[in-house]
């Protein structure tokens, strides 16, 4: 029978005490309290003692035996509510098994808990039902810890607080006999996450933290805040300190004295794709590296914070751990290591790739990047798709054995901010793809760049559509292969100095200078490309452009009218071009739409502005080009108003081709 869980109200109050335990810090005194608690998720004042209640999008795993589903809290502030399934697919059953929180069914205790003030936010329980009834009724697991947290300092915020101890407090656990315990030898820390901070004074600021039932020895309470200092208070010596179901037992500290926190050591993490897999599968388990996710919004790195996250994103071995740990509810993903930086791996590819909903990342400065050779697809946002994240900056990172960055910025659509400022480049091969689509970027000081082992650049800057100046006088191309769509769609770029180009390698410059609306005047003449097989669409749809210097160019040994395909097409501002001695084709081919076409649009025909047009060539080059589409331009083929076209030979003399008919 198909079933919809309700938790209603019920479960007895639980009456427990503790006695002073003696502390060998000198500012903390453990105090014995005696609380009323019933069995809810959230802790809220209720007469002398509290009631657990439950939040809004709470959520439990509930079995019947050989299924697990997933039950959401439709609303909160309650000690009952509707729980709505959010697992895909039919669920029934007789007899359930439900848990809270939900990784408590898979076993695992969570290593990070939510500051929610005075209150908490997961208490582990557990309800059993196996009459056929929609009740469950959530008895508490295990205990809490109040630590009442003061200072007379000045301006003092808690980061986190860490509890760690000889038994553990989070990680594989088993629930036997109505409580929750941590397998020995397998436990771990558990951390409070305060989130921006927790500002504290000469009041007593409550800190709730769930715990399994033990009795505990070696506990050790560290107060880190957030200019990254820490006050650790540890239990006396032979001393324990115990914790009974349903108990709160409260811990007063005095913070007198802060130092600064560090661990020595290197924190490496792990493979930039691995790592991008691990932070997808906090929302998708079965998520690959190269998924798409829209549900992480933030990611901040946190370093100097021994905060104990249930996933480990460091590397194998890597000295110091790198945790991180996920909020569903605002999408943020916290990684944090108690080291002073965290040590980027060989490889950064694809580390951000594909997150899609990502706004924000904060805490990029603390990455040691001086031994990452790979940075292709960091930030890989895939063109199709519509990337958040308006800020990226990378400032602070050491590229110097960097060799590839391929696709590093890729369809980053809305980020205005790019800083690549630090940049060294000197050891770099592929800078393909590098910003493109970096649609919303106004500025990028890439003028520091060495490229000198640069061998691919097509569509480094292609859709750069906000750019408003770029500097590449300084690029070394002498390795260069591809250049194809290297400005395509740089709209607001007036102009480019390329005198620094070699394009001696360059096999392809397909759509170069494609849409470079801009540009009045492009020189060009000192390139060659006597490599260059592909060059369509070249300089299609430059608006603005009314001069062209392209006098080195080498037409001669073409033979494929398809590589020339619509090289100078829907320029209509086009005043004069320059050609060199080199500039026929001798084998006559006659490249489709080389000029114009039929189907052009009225306003936007090459020459239909400037009305006029003057191209400076040999007389071989005059009668070649008068064969091609050219010819439409003159006549005006096709309803456009006649241009007039006039050619100079390279003496300077007026020459006069044979048009032939349209």
């Amino acid at each position: 029978m198909k079933k919809i869980l309700m938790l209603t109200a019920a479960a007895a109050a639980i009456f427990a005490s503790c006695t002073r335990e003696d502390v060998n810090s000198g500012a903390p005194v453990f105090r014995g309290v005696t609380e009323n608690v019933s069995t809810r998720t959230a802790l809220s004042p209720s007469g002398d003692g509290y009631s657990l209640v439950w939040s809004e999008g709470d959520v439990i795993a509930v079995s019947n035996g050989t299924e697990t589903a997933s039950y959401k809290a439709a609303r909160g502030g309650s000690t009952e509510t509707d729980f709505t399934i959010v697992t895909p697919g039919s669920f029934s059953g007789s007899a359930f098994t439900a848990y809270y929180p939900a990784s408590l069914a898979e076993g695992i205790l969570p290593a990070v808990q939510k500051y929610a003030g005075a209150d908490i936010v997961e208490a582990p329980m557990m309800a059993e039902t196996a009459s056929d009834v929609n009740t469950l009724e959530f008895r508490l697991l295990g205990g809490m810890m109040k630590i009442n947290v003061s200072t007379a300092l000045s301006g003092v915020k808690v980061s986190s607080i860490v509890l760690s101890s000889d038994q553990g407090f989070s990680g594989p656990c088993v629930v036997e006999g109505g409580l929750v315990a941590v397998d020995p030898g397998q436990g771990s820390d558990v951390t409070l996450d305060c989130g921006e901070g927790v500002e504290i004074g000469t009041s007593a600021t409550p800190f709730v933290i769930s715990v399994p039932v033990a009795r505990y020895t070696g506990l050790t309470v560290s107060i880190l805040t957030t200019d990254g200092k820490q006050s650790v208070a540890k239990l006396a010596a032979n001393s324990s300190y115990s914790i009974k179901r349903g108990e709160m037992r409260t811990l007063d500290i005095n913070v007198t004295a802060l130092e600064p926190y560090f661990k020595e050591g290197k924190a490496l993490l792990m493979m930039g794709s691995d790592f991008s897999e691990v932070l997808k599968r906090f929302k998708n388990p079965s998520a690959k590296g190269i998924d798409k996710d829209k549900s992480i919004k933030k990611i901040i790195f946190r370093t100097n914070d021994p905060t104990v996250g249930p996933e480990k994103v460091s590397a194998y071995d890597s000295e110091i751990p790198i945790y991180a740990s996920w909020d569903s509810k605002t999408g943020t993903v916290t990684v944090t290591t108690a080291a002073s930086e965290i040590t980027a791996n060989e490889s950064l590819s694809y580390t951000f790739a594909f997150m899609h909903a990502l706004k924000t990342i904060e805490g990029l400065t603390c990455f040691n990047t001086s031994g990452t050779k790979f940075f292709d697809r960091m930030f890989f946002m895939n063109g199709s798709e519509n990337p958040q994240i308006e800020a990226i900056d990378c400032s602070s990172f050491n590229t110097e054995k960097a060799i590839s960055m391929q696709a590093m910025f890729d369809s980053c659509q809305l980020a205005k901010v790019i800083d690549v400022s630090s940049f060294r480049t000197p050891n770099v091969e592929s800078f393909s793809s590098m910003f493109c689509m970096c649609k919303a970027v106004e500025h990028l000081d890439v003028s520091h760049f060495d490229t000198s082992k640069g061998i691919k650049f097509g569509y480094m800057f292609c859709k750069c559509n906000a750019l408003q100046e770029l500097d590449v006088s300084n690029f070394n191309t002498a390795n260069a292969t591809t250049m194809d769509n290297m400005f395509s769609d740089c709209w607001l770029i007036p102009n480019l100095d390329l005198s620094g180009f070699n394009t001696d390698k360059v096999t392809s410059t397909r759509s170069m200078f494609n849409r470079c609306k801009a540009i009045r005047t492009l020189d060009i003449r000192h390139m060659s490309f006597p490599a260059t097989t592909l060059m369509t669409y070249m300089f299609y749809q430059m608006e603005k452009l009314e001069t062209l210097h392209i006098e080195s160019l080498d037409f001669a040994r073409w033979s494929d009218a398809a590589s020339l395909e619509q090289m100078f097409r829907y320029m209509p501002c086009l005043k004069e071009i320059y050609l060199g001695e080199k500039g026929c084709c001798t084998a006559g081919i006659l490249p489709t739409s080389f000029f114009a076409s039929s189907t052009d649009k009225v306003g936007v025909r090459t020459a239909s502005y400037s009305k006029e047009l003057t191209i400076h060539c040999t007389k071989q080059t005059a009668d070649w080009l008068a064969k091609t589409s050219l010819r439409w331009i003159k006549s005006g083929y096709s309803g456009f108003a006649p241009i007039d076209v006039k050619f100079i030979d390279l003496d300077g003399n007026p020459y006069t081709p044979t048009w032939p008919a349209d």
